[in-house]
C-alpha cells in the first residue's frame, strides 16, 4: 500500500465524520465507525443491506438517480441533503 493509501486509510477510519464507500449497486464496501455510530448499526449490519434502504422513500428517487450518474460517469460526485432512519427509527437529515 502506498503512502497515501495508508495516510487515506488512516482519515476515513479515524474520521469524526460519517464516511462510506459503495459499490457500483449502492452496497457499503467501507464504512467508517463515526458512520455505523450515525445509522445505529454495526459494520455487518450496515453491509448487509444496501445504502438506499436507509433512506425515507421521499428521499430515495433523487438520490439513487445522482447515484446512477456517477455509475455511468455523467457526474463524478452527489450532493444532497436527505434524511435517512437510524435504528432507533427516529428521522435524521445527512448530507450525502
Amino acid at each position: 500500500m502506498s503512502n497515501f493509501g495508508r495516510h487515506f486509510q488512516v482519515v476515513f477510519d479515524n474520521s469524526p465524520v460519517g464516511m462510506a464507500i459503495l459499490d457500483s449497486e449502492g452496497r457499503f464496501l467501507y464504512t467508517n465507525r463515526a458512520l455505523q455510530r450515525m445509522f445505529g448499526y454495526s459494520k455487518d449490519e450496515l453491509h448487509a443491506r444496501p445504502f438506499f434502504e436507509f433512506l425515507l422513500p421521499d428521499d430515495t428517487e433523487e438520490l439513487t438517480s445522482q447515484f446512477a450518474k456517477i455509475v455511468e460517469k455523467e457526474n463524478s460526485h452527489v450532493r444532497s441533503e436527505s434524511r435517512y432512519l437510524p435504528r432507533d427509527q427516529h428521522e435524521a437529515w445527512a448530507r450525502f
